[in-house]
């Protein structure tokens, strides 16, 4: 398979907070109307109700050093303790539940995925990913693959086990139906890749240390991704119920949300705001501007080059960019593409 190198096409969507005061949250689980959240920092399990308009946490288990990865069999919820060595297990129908050991012996445990009776796991130190089977009493620990760097998010697409390598800057996949899975890289220059959905064929991807989330369409070998999101703060793993994409929003102690069926790829919503002259060489000023705002400019790459606070009137200094293709966004979301010369 092709590597493909990072070019971003952007889009635009506006994300919504769900509940604060959340404490680094790290991986979310939408179960019916409640969402399971692993409180990272807090050393705990929580939940809301996402139909309530103002939700507030509830504390569903603590005591747990680090918990990640979530996946639910049935009423079992299964999660992993990154601090320690360990899977557990809590029945969710109980009102007071208790943690029942499912494996020791872990390298720092992350994300999960169950397939069947296997239970999928991406070890950060142990650079590998390995599985057990959730019906063995005792499950021994087969490593599925290792050489991945810091593996962090993972999904499942057919028989292709998609890999956020954190540190390795890129996705990567498996097969797993194949005895001896190779790594394949899929997708290499990006920030920090962390949490992965699937939502119709396209694989939603977050960048830790790049405050974003895009996208890319796995029936194209030649896609490009699509920048979804940004302002997100350190993203970590997400989860998709229905249409809406949750997202952990780990350096800003909450979670938040995208309405994908309402996404409008490359929709700028400009309003009456346009930049002159454009291009340019030296300075930008954005014409419809009434009040201050925060703005932030992108690389056609998607990196973030500049930000700064602009008035009505007042120019942008441009100097310092290289020549090219540039994207500016506003505190309102607006949009705005312009040229370096």
């Amino acid at each position: 398979m092709t590597i493909l190198v990072l070019g971003i096409v952007y889009g635009n969507a506006q994300t919504i907070d769900v509940v604060t005061g959340v404490i680094g949250p790290w991986e979310i689980l939408a179960n019916g109307d409640e969402l399971f959240i692993s409180e990272h920092l807090g050393n705990k399990i929580s939940k809301i109700d996402i139909n309530d308009p103002n939700p507030t946490a509830v504390e569903v288990i603590a005591g747990v050093t680090w918990p990640n990865g979530l996946v639910l069999d049935g009423n079992d919820l299964y999660f992993a303790e990154n601090g320690g060595v360990k899977i557990f297990k809590i029945d969710i129908t109980d009102p007071n539940p208790v943690l029942s050991e499912v494996v020791t012996g872990l390298d720092a445990p992350d994300d999960l995925v169950l397939v069947g009776n296997d239970l999928y796991i991406t070890e950060n130190s142990g650079s590998s990913i390995s599985k057990i089977d959730i019906t063995d009493p005792n499950p021994p620990i087969i490593e599925v693959v290792s050489g991945a760097t810091w593996p962090t998010g993972i999904v499942l697409y057919g028989d292709d086990l998609y890999i956020g390598e954190h540190s390795g800057s890129k996705i990567s996949k498996i097969t797993i139906t194949d005895p001896n899975p190779i790594i394949t890289d899929v997708l290499t220059g990006l920030n920090s890749p962390t949490g992965l959905v699937i939502y119709e064929d396209e694989l939603y991807y977050s960048e830790y240390a790049a405050n974003r989330i895009s996208k890319l369409d796995l029936t194209d070998p030649n896609a490009t991704p699509v920048l979804i999101a940004t302002g997100v703060i350190n993203p970590a793993l997400m989860a998709l119920d229905g249409d809406v994409l949750y997202i952990a929003e780990y350096g800003a102690n909450k979670i938040s949300k995208i309405d994908l069926s309402n996404l409008g790829l490359n929709e700028f919503n400009t309003s009456d705001l346009k930049l002159y002259p454009n291009p340019s060489n030296n300075f930008i000023s954005i014409i419809g501007l009434d009040d201050d705002t925060n703005y932030t400019i992108y690389s056609a790459a998607g990196a973030r080059i500049q930000f700064g606070n602009v008035n009505a009137g007042a120019k942008i200094d441009i100097q310092s960019l290289a020549s090219g293709l540039y994207l500016l966004q506003l505190d309102d979301r607006s949009l705005l593409k312009f040229v370096k010369k």
